[in-house]
């Protein structure tokens, strides 16, 4: 399994060195192999960095970076991660963007099973089947990871969809690409009986930067 996404980090209140800043949990599917993140750091002129920044602070190649330690924090038992940033310098940037991919090794073992009960225990249970994490705006053409909480003792395959012609694509694990327009569509996600809904608002990438 290889998939990826953009995850988009605020960086308010702050912007000063030092501070650092975490983005909403990641899920995905929960399959056999060891999983490994890979995390790069997207600039304003849509250039992305990969591993350090601070080589490219003075150079021509790029808009100057933002000066950021850029890691994942991985919880196997969940098959989630989160994304870490801590400001090396001063910024006067809002938000930062930070491609990310995962790989499942499958030529190693999943963790044990003896470890995932107490880890399991400390997830929240909910009635509900909802989609959480819905992001406030992601540029056309754009990817995002979808993720649908749910219910306890639930265990059916969710199936995801878009609704209307043009309104970008999700594929099985919840990766939508945004289409090449701006506007509101509705993602959705459905497991037995139960369908949950979210609406993304797709914005012009120049919109964004300012």
């Amino acid at each position: 399994m290889e998939t990826g996404g953009i995850v988009k980090i605020s960086l308010q209140p702050g912007g000063e060195a030092g501070w650092c800043y975490y983005s909403e949990p990641v899920v995905l599917m929960p399959e056999e192999g060891e999983l490994w993140i890979e995390t790069a750091l997207v600039q304003p002129d849509q250039k992305i960095i990969f591993g350090s920044s601070l080589p490219f602070a003075d150079c021509d190649y790029t808009e100057e970076p933002v000066r950021a330690e850029i890691g994942a924090l991985l919880d196997p038992a969940r098959s989630s991660f989160r994304i870490g940033l801590c400001l090396l310098e001063d910024t006067e940037q809002e938000s930062v963007e930070v491609c990310w991919r995962a790989v499942r090794k499958t030529s190693f073992a999943k963790p044990p099973a003896a470890v995932l009960p107490e880890a399991q225990e400390e997830t929240p249970s909910s009635p509900d089947l909802y989609i959480d994490a819905v992001p406030g705006f992601i540029g056309k053409n754009r990817k995002f990871m979808f993720v649908c909480h749910l219910p306890e003792g639930m265990d059916e395959t969710v199936t995801w969809s878009v609704e209307g012609e043009d309104a970008g694509t999700i594929d099985s694990y919840g990766m939508y690409t945004a289409p090449d327009r701006v506007g509101v569509f509705e993602v959705k996600a459905a497991a037995g009986d139960r369908v949950a809904s979210a609406f993304v608002v797709v914005k012009d990438t120049e919109e964004i930067k300012r």
